[in-house]
């Protein structure tokens, strides 16, 4: 590809256009890839504050995460030109993108040389796609992937989070790009069914709404051109017991057959098994299980930690070579998958620490020096590198003061979180001006909480007005905790 035609691609397709389309709503909430300002992790944290609240109501549910099987590559050319159209695309530039589609030949380049004979489309054996690498694949893609979204929400059930104040916020997918994480909950359902202490009757129904909402986004996904990787694709039933008053989430995938999907109109039915709700799951870098637990995200960063560290024992760097790939490399491959975890301080300390120790060791600086001294500031004669304990809670921080000043779903998302926070503490106040250690006993594992147990460490608060609290019912009434 030319650049300077790709440059074009990017230019028209990817800002242009997607400006257009953001500026007259032609784009909903439920795509996080292909659009300016929009970050990746927030995918990610939507799954985990979902999990949170679905806990906290010991609701079934299911959790469905789909992988599309190479969707620049797939996209058929005429529905694809329908969808820029509406996204305000000029029927010109539609007509050169179709021509340029069906007229390019490909050819292969191996190290400097390039192949004589090329391929390319023909009436016998079409090529369908964008190209992998081009300016305009993402946005079109982004074009598609609406048209989905827009048809899910409107036929298949999702999942319904309800704050304590009775408001709610409902959706049926996230996607970046073409990784989409989607699911249900009982109280999504349009026709609410009232809850059963059988546990496999109760889990029947989530069981075969979860296999129809999976069937029909498999089809629509078929609709463009694209197919399901079902070898990638997972299912998580969410069905709670109590033991010992204790909310626990059962072993659903010791009790619920592989579900039977159709990748395509006229393929065979290929099996998605349940997975465990313990097992966590990639999803944009971060490893997310149901049940909140972090082993798996603690696991795979501290062998990435452990691998960096033999690396540069190994190699010959000079001090400021690995003091500047420290920073500006490994740490930066640690850090980013934080901000949506629950990773614990010990945990963060032991992820950090081979690297660390490499780090100080090919700097001549003794690996048992007062960390105080490692992560303080220059101005005190410190080596000012960072902390991924501290790190991570300033992510979180960023995240929820930056999704609160945009309005944007994930907002609505966070304040359900803190309202079902709220509601378990029972207090007035706002629970992230109250103090942590206080309360602390009572309340719930969750990414909420574990925001307001750094803010008690840093003796910090967070004062956000659209807050709901409880209010007494009537005159001199109390809180559940009025001390």
């Amino acid at each position: 590809m030319e650049s300077d035609l790709n440059f074009v691609m990017r230019s028209l397709w990817g800002r242009e256009m997607m400006k257009w389309s953001e500026q007259h709503s032609g784009i909903n909430n439920n795509q996080f890839g292909g659009r300016k300002g929009v970050q990746a992790q927030t995918a990610a944290l939507n799954k985990t504050i979902t999990c949170d609240v679905i806990r906290y109501y010991a609701e079934d549910a299911s959790l469905i995460d789909n992988d599309a099987q190479a969707c620049y590559d797939r996209s058929v050319p005429v529905l694809l030109a329908y969808a820029l159209l509406r996204l305000g695309l000029p029927i010109h530039l539609i007509k050169f993108q179709c021509k340029w589609l069906e007229e390019a030949i490909y050819f292969f380049k191996l190290s400097d040389r390039v192949s004589k004979e090329g391929y390319g489309h023909t009436e016998k054996h079409p090529l369908y796609g964008t190209g992998q690498g081009t300016g305009w694949s993402p946005p079109s893609w982004t074009a598609l992937s609406y048209l989905i979204s827009r048809v899910m929400d409107k036929f298949a059930p999702g999942i319904k989070l309800v704050h304590p104040d009775g408001s709610f916020i409902q959706r049926v997918l996230d996607a970046f790009v073409d990784d989409v994480n989607g699911g249900l909950t009982k109280e999504g359902f349009q026709d609410f069914i009232p809850r059963n202490d059988n546990i496999l009757q109760r889990g029947k129904t989530v069981y075969e709404q979860t296999q129809y909402n999976m069937q029909l986004y498999s089809h629509l996904l078929c609709t463009t051109g694209g197919k399901l990787a079902l070898h990638k694709c997972a299912i998580y039933m969410l069905i709670t017991h109590w033991v010992q008053d204790r909310r626990r989430l059962q072993k659903t995938h010791l009790i619920y057959p592989p579900i039977k999907i159709q990748p395509g109109i006229q393929h065979a039915s290929q099996e998605v098994k349940v997975e465990d709700v313990r097992k966590a799951r990639r999803v944009l870098g971060v490893y997310v299980a149901p049940d909140g637990g972090s082993n798996q995200q603690y696991k795979i960063l501290r062998e990435k930690s452990v691998k960096w560290a033999t690396n540069v024992k190994s190699q010959y760097l000079s001090g400021h070579e690995t003091f500047m790939a420290y920073k500006q490399g490994v740490m930066k491959s640690l850090e980013f998958p934080t901000g949506a975890s629950y990773l614990n301080e010990t945990q963060c300390h032991r992820i950090q620490s081979p690297a660390l120790i490499a780090c100080l060791q090919n700097n001549g600086v003794v690996s048992t020096i007062n960390r105080d001294l490692v992560f303080g500031p220059y101005r005190y004669g410190c080596l000012n590198l960072t902390n991924i304990h501290t790190n991570m809670n300033i992510q979180k921080l960023e995240m929820l003061i930056g999704h609160t000043r945009k309005m944007d779903k994930t907002r609505k998302i966070l304040e359900v979180a803190i309202g079902c926070l709220q509601q378990e503490v029972g207090i007035s106040t706002p629970v992230l001006e109250a103090v942590y250690g206080t309360y602390s006993c009572i309340t719930t594992f969750s990414w909420v909480q574990q925001l307001w147990k750094f803010l008690q460490e840093i003796g910090g608060s967070i004062h956000m007005p659209s807050l709901w609290t409880p209010v007494s019912p009537f005159e001199n009434d109390v809180n559940i905790s009025n001390r």
